[in-house]
């Protein structure tokens, strides 16, 4: 009896549910139908708002903020309006209605005593603010919060103040260190920011953070006056934190005090064992500042020091990388103003190198040393493939460079060292006239490769297709697409180049404007020159405009400035290639030809003539320069 009793009960239940079930359906559909309104509503505004149309959204937030007074969304939406529309009355009205129903929003009680500052209430303002602490109990995100209130209104003294109430609240002299030390940042009070810097470095632990945050310190040398006693006082050379050992360091090297820089490092790596990293990394960054006599001294410092003996042979490397990167540093290279940086379009070849063939050759006598002492296959490997590219982008000699580089390719440790190995035989290949192996060397070992290998190799793929007038660049070009993302530089490189092909693929002159493209790459200006030039004399095609672009730099290059200024008359004002070319005459009057007159008459039309030119802002600051001096 009790088990038929329990089966009429769930059987009521049941007829029950399914009474209500349709009524209850309808108001969820009800109520799923008016957001649904007020949703799109509220993208209709936003819409509106991204398009200028401010008063129109304004009134769309409005109703929608009185459809659902509590939704801090449209409210948050509709109060923004109001700011920016200097409605601060309306702002606070709202505000506060706002607040009747829902205290507990923590921008709404900031908002509204920023709507009374907005209106001159000041001290309503204040009084807002203060009833703010004490609602939300004093706790440290409120005080963060309306700090960075005060700081945007640029009431700094209350800003400092309300870091002073709060740590004499809790006692403790180092909450909302980051905060006031990025206040006197800004202010220029570069002491009393370190000071709070390193107070919140050692009470949280972050000191790379803090780090980024010293290195905005402007870079004069007054600043550095401003922090110098401290840094002896704070940070003693004898201290066992290494980490603010590190600050330290960075902040000698910020400010070119390179010495008491690497005294400091040494420091570092003594309490490390000497592991060599600190070091090595402070030389490779002075190679970056280009400091090159610092860091050649430094490595030499290391050879001397026996507890550094396992960076001994990252020295040697470091000198022969000083004296290439002197070679680099001397070179002038106009070739890569033709879609500037594009790997497909600049030339691999060091130029303008002639009167400094020592630094060439102390780089080949060093890696040559470096190779005889030292049999690690890696470190081999590595001097052989810098061998390697020296002969190629250096000496020409492409014979010594696919010696070098098949060398370095059999004693490579990993996948990527032979990436990088393939695309310089690939490379070679084509300098030295073989452009069907080129791109058979790049072949051969695309197929064997996972993915992100062979996002690697679809540049030099493309590049050797194209060269060879193969026909599938088109579907290469799209996988290659479709497997990076675009904020790789590859992927803008092969969209800019399969763009490029595009347009010039099927106009009269394209098989020649390859040839031009291959001399370029095979260091057979002259030959280029008369390719290019015949395009230029003998079509009118899409490859005419780059073919002119070409000759002008190559009229350049053998220093006829004269024919290059005829041949720029002939290009379209309206070209896509004006710019570059304006820009690129300006740059050879400055660096080359030493005619600072010339040189500023080119930027001057960049500026005015083509104001949305990717170099007008590089044009702009040179020009200062060249004004002040």
């Amino acid at each position: 009896m009790q088990y038929i009793k329990n089966i009429s009960i769930i059987f009521y239940i049941i007829i029950i549910v399914a009474l209500f079930m349709p009524i209850k359906a309808q108001n969820w559909k009800e109520v799923d139908s008016t957001h649904q309104e007020l949703q799109k509503r509220y993208q209709m505004a936003a819409q509106l708002e991204k398009n200028g149309r401010i008063d129109d959204a304004l009134e769309i937030y409005k109703y929608l903020h009185k459809q659902k007074p509590k939704k801090s969304t449209y409210l948050k939406s509709y109060i923004r309006l109001l700011y920016k529309k200097s409605k601060f009355e309306e702002m606070a009205s709202v505000l506060e209605s706002y607040l009747k129903r829902k205290d507990s929003d923590q921008s709404a009680w900031l908002n509204l005593g920023e709507a009374y500052y907005k209106m001159g209430k000041k001290e309503s303002a204040y009084q807002q603010w203060n009833e703010f602490l004490d609602n939300f109990e004093h706790s440290e995100m409120v005080y963060r919060k309306l700090f960075m209130q005060y700081v945007r209104l640029k009431e700094y003294e209350k800003s400092e103040d309300l870091v002073k109430k709060f740590r004499e609240r809790y006692d403790n002299d180092q909450l909302m260190a980051l905060e006031l030390g990025q206040l006197y940042r800004n202010q220029a009070k570069y002491q009393e920011a370190l000071h709070e810097f390193l107070k919140y470095a050692r009470h949280r632990g972050q000191y790379d953070h803090i780090t980024r945050n010293l290195l905005k310190f402007p870079d004069n040398k007054s600043t550095f006056d401003q922090i110098e006693n401290y840094l002896k006082n704070e940070i003693p050379s004898n201290t066992k934190n290494t980490n603010l050992l590190e600050i330290k360091a960075k902040l000698y090297f910020k400010y070119k005090q390179y010495e008491r820089a690497i005294e400091t490092t040494m420091n570092i790596e003594q309490a490390h064992n000497y592991s060599g990293q600190h070091i090595k990394k402070l030389c490779e960054n002075l190679i970056k500042e280009k400091e090159f006599a610092e860091a050649e001294s430094t490595y030499y410092r290391i050879l001397k020091n026996q507890n550094l003996n396992s960076i001994h042979h990252q020295a040697f490397l470091g000198i022969a990388n000083i004296a290439e990167k002197k070679i680099e540093d001397r070179k002038t290279n106009i070739f890569n103003y033709f879609y500037p940086n594009n790997y497909f379009f600049k030339s691999i070849y060091y130029y303008g190198i002639d009167s400094d063939l020592k630094y060439l050759e102390e780089a080949f006598s060093i890696y040559d040393t470096l190779l005889h002492q030292n049999q690690k296959a890696q470190f081999s490997a590595e001097v052989n493939y810098r061998l390697g590219n020296l002969s190629l982008v250096g000496a020409r000699d492409f014979d010594a460079a696919l010696k070098f580089f098949r060398t370095a390719y059999k004693q490579a440790g990993n996948y990527d060292f032979r990436i990088k190995c393939t695309s310089k035989l690939a490379h070679t290949y084509l300098a030295r006239g073989e452009k069907q192996e080129a791109l058979a060397e790049i072949e051969k070992i695309f197929p064997r490769v996972n993915t992100k290998y062979k996002k690697k190799l679809y540049p030099d793929l493309l590049l050797f297709e194209f060269y060879n007038n193969h026909k599938n660049i088109d579907s290469l070009a799209n996988q290659a697409l479709n497997k990076l993302d675009f904020q790789e530089k590859q992927y803008n490189d092969i969209l800019e180049f399969y763009i490029f092909v595009q347009k010039i693929k099927d106009a009269k002159g394209y098989q020649d404007f390859i040839q031009g493209e291959i001399e370029l790459r095979q260091d057979k200006l002259a030959k280029a020159r008369n390719t290019y030039n015949y395009i230029v004399n003998n079509y009118s095609s899409a490859v005419y405009e780059p073919a002119l672009f070409r000759s002008i730099q190559l009229e350049l290059y053998f220093k006829n400035y004269q024919k290059a200024e005829k041949l720029v008359s002939k290009m379209d004002s309206t070209s896509i290639y004006r710019g570059d070319v304006i820009y690129m005459l300006a740059e050879v009057a400055k660096d080359q030809k030493q005619d600072s007159k010339m040189a500023k008459h080119w930027y001057q039309e960049l500026v005015v003539n083509y104001p949305n030119d990717i170099n007008v802002e590089k044009a702009r600051k040179t020009l200062r320069k060249l004004s002040e001096n």
